[in-house]
């Protein structure tokens, strides 16, 4: 793939520090295939924002967090000709699992350059795009729970579902 990409960096996903992340991304993008461009986010659904107003100025866009990064990003570009790609920086990683992208960052922003594209389907669920997961009754309760949390990982949603059990 060759082009500009933005990086669009969730800071808080995960409960990992993102602040090393550019200096990841210089040191390990072929830079001869893409300029990179990097954003973090400073609220919720900031990193869908960002990407509807990048659609069409860059060939791909880049979620750096977890699957709540990559759904935001992802519903913003469904249907446009712009290419997603993922750097894994969350709890789970479900989507990024199940595309075998590396969990390793390092590998990650190494294979953005491969030429590997993939069509991968959507869904719409009370007028909103998803991509990989989508929760109804207690399964949602708990992620909106979680959501509010200041902490993140695997660790705070299990603790948050054990909170709502009781």
């Amino acid at each position: 793939m060759k082009g500009k990409a933005l990086f669009i960096i969730n800071p808080i996903s995960g409960g990992k520090k993102k602040d090393g992340v550019p200096d990841l991304i210089e040191k390990h993008l072929d830079t001869s295939a893409l300029k990179p461009v990097i954003v973090f986010t400073d609220s919720v659904s900031h990193a869908r924002q960002i990407a509807v107003d990048a659609v069409n100025k860059f060939e791909v866009i880049v979620a750096v967090g977890g699957d709540g990064t990559v759904n935001e990003v992802a519903s913003a570009i469904v249907g446009t000709n712009t290419h997603l790609g993922i750097i894994p920086f969350g709890s789970g990683n479900g989507l990024a699992r199940f595309l075998q992208i590396p969990m390793d960052a390092e590998k990650a922003i190494k294979t953005l350059v491969s030429g590997r594209v993939e069509k991968i389907d959507s869904a719409t669920l009370n007028g909103k795009p998803f991509f990989n997961m989508a929760g109804m009754g207690f399964d949602a309760h708990i992620a909106e729970v979680f959501s509010h949390n200041k902490k993140r990982g695997f660790i705070t949603y299990i603790k948050s579902a054990f909170v709502e059990i009781n």
